[in-house]
């Protein structure tokens, strides 16, 4: 299953498509082979995973419950928004507690 927050993170070249390539996402079907999701890391000790989109085929991913924070037309384009998005959780917190500063509150996601 996929979650997506609220306020998600976009890179320059999906934000004018964003809402298209969310839908898609949540119905399952195919989108551009390149674009990448930023989400909470999956064995918990890192801090996010940058997962290609192509990936979502595999019967491990669609297993798998998916807290999305962030879209990227690459993975190039996903580093520089994982910087960002680092660099404003430490600017705020003083730490590096990505899951505390985002939350995992129902209201934050859809």
């Amino acid at each position: 299953m996929i979650k997506f927050r609220k306020s998600l993170y976009f890179g320059d070249s999906v934000k004018s498509e964003h809402r298209r390539l969310i839908r898609r996402l949540q119905q399952g079907k195919k989108i551009a082979k390149d674009t990448v999701l930023i989400t909470y890391a999956y064995n918990g000790a890192d801090l996010f995973d940058l997962i290609p989109a192509k990936e979502l085929k595999f019967p491990y991913r669609k297993r798998q419950e998916l807290f999305v924070l962030g879209l990227a037309g690459d993975k190039e384009e996903a580093a520089g928004l994982v910087g960002e998005m680092v660099t404003e959780v430490y600017e705020a917190t003083g730490g590096f507690d990505v899951r505390g500063y985002f939350g995992y509150e129902a209201a934050d996601w859809r």
